[in-house]
């Protein structure tokens, strides 16, 4: 069974204590962001900044709680979007160990997924969209074995209540080298999603959540991380 399709099953997994949702979109052009939306009590958020470099027409249409819409002009494959995401946790919530899922994919003028496989015609590879990470100290990060969309994010250090993570993101952009007609007029789409364990369950508890084999030193740093 893939990651991807295991990350569906963890959310009735009953060590599983905290998801949160949310969504990042790019056309050469569009970015449409759910900024927050934390589901328990460990109360883990996604925070997301954008490139005010990129932001001449900017169009947000939110709620104060959790969405909001941004557009970008002439943005072309090549071009780094500085786009940064961290992970925050709240002030009453418990220390935490963080893993964030990003599903890279495209999207055609009528707003669908390109569901095309790769050899098909009208294949388009997913790995054309690059996530930059600076800091890899802190973050481990997994390419999928089974489905090129799907990258992981393993925060190394337990994360304390009212603190926040290195960024995961810190740009991406469209490699230069699909910068053709097959490309032309679509939307690029990554979905961010983040899980967390408490620390106080340990790597029993990760491996139950997450399938993931984690060696922790004394101060509980994340040392090794071996996926199933």
């Amino acid at each position: 069974m893939s990651k991807k399709k295991k990350l569906t099953l963890l959310l009735i997994a009953v060590l599983v204590v905290a998801v949160t949702g949310f969504t990042f979109a790019a056309q050469y052009a569009t970015a449409d962001h759910t900024k927050k939306v934390s589901l328990n009590t460990l109360g883990i958020s996604l925070v997301q900044t954008a490139d005010k470099s990129l932001t001449k027409a900017k169009n947000e249409d939110s709620t104060p709680s959790d969405h909001a819409k941004v557009s970008y002009n002439n943005v072309i494959p090549g071009k780094t979007i500085n786009e940064k995401l961290a992970v925050k946790t709240d002030a009453d919530s418990q220390p935490a160990y963080i893993r964030v899922t990003a599903t890279r994919y495209w999207v055609d003028k009528e707003g669908k997924k390109v569901e095309k496989t790769d050899g098909e015609e009208g294949y388009l590879n997913p790995e054309a969209i690059e996530i930059s990470t600076e800091n890899h100290d802190n973050w481990k990060i997994f390419l999928d074995k089974d489905d090129p969309e799907v990258v992981y994010f393993y925060y190394l250090l337990p994360v304390n209540p009212g603190s926040e993570t290195t960024n995961l993101m810190d740009s991406f952009k469209v490699n230069e080298k699909y910068a053709d007609n097959d490309y032309a007029d679509m939307s690029t789409r990554i979905d961010f999603f983040a899980e967390g364990v408490q620390q106080s369950a340990g790597k029993d508890a990760i491996l139950a959540s997450w399938g993931t084999n984690v060696t922790l030193d004394d101060s509980g740093k994340i040392i090794d991380i071996q996926e199933q």
